[in-house]
């Protein structure tokens, strides 16, 4: 414009010294929720894995005379599971509200989805429990201190071998996950990882009852 000696009227100076018109709008607000989505997992992961050791010694103290026996009893404990995944649930998400300063638009959907997840880790640690014992303890104790750090970080931020072979697998994965869609981007209850905890809880069950014709019971059937 110099060059050609051209005039710049008034009206138009503003608009070529700020070409760009920047409007900011908000997407997905998270308000107070923050990290919300962080604070479930270790009161779930724990509570889920002391009522597993305490069922656990309960069936040991148990003496089956058939595979029958055996059955019924892990399909009671598993009534117990999907009772006390229901009030953990509730409990969980009144004890965040209320002691951690969190309010959450739609409590009953995140209490039925922390339910799920209860249900879902309690039979996966029964199910390895039942077939190795007192060492699967120490195996989901272990990870939950060394995945909690890793998985409040952004993915991108993790080598590369982590993202792709070890994150995938991570059953705690899918509590954050849909933690997170539900709280920001207004997921329903029957989410894609709704869907992979009830695979978990169906591979958890699976292991627990094919354990009923494990060696374990064999000497004390009649």
């Amino acid at each position: 414009m110099a060059a050609l000696n051209l005039s710049v009227p008034a009206s138009k100076a503003e608009a070529i010294a700020n070409p760009i018109n920047v409007k900011t709008s908000i997407v997905h607000s998270t308000k107070n929720l923050e990290a919300a989505s962080s604070v479930f997992f270790q009161p779930i992961w724990i509570t889920s894995l002391v009522p597993t050791m305490m069922l656990y010694f309960a069936s040991r103290a148990f003496q089956p005379k058939h595979k029958k026996d055996v059955l019924a009893f892990k399909g009671t404990v598993v009534g117990i599971v999907a009772l006390l995944s229901l009030i953990v649930g509730f409990v969980t998400t009144f004890y965040v509200s209320q002691f951690l300063g969190y309010h959450f638009p739609d409590s009953p959907l995140i209490s039925l989805f922390l339910a799920i997840a209860t249900f879902a880790f309690i039979m996966l640690f029964s199910g390895v429990i039942a077939w190795i014992g007192i060492p699967g303890v120490v195996i989901f104790a272990l990870l939950m201190f060394f995945s909690l750090p890793l998985m409040v970080m952004a993915p991108q931020m993790l080598p590369q071998a982590y993202q792709d072979y070890f994150l995938p697998w991570l059953p705690m994965r899918f509590l954050y996950e849909g933690i997170r869609e539900i709280l920001y981007f207004k997921a329903g209850f029957l989410n894609q990882n709704t869907w992979s905890l009830i695979i978990v809880a169906g591979i958890g069950l699976l292991m627990f009852f094919l354990e009923t014709f494990g060696k374990r019971h064999q000497k004390t059937f009649i």
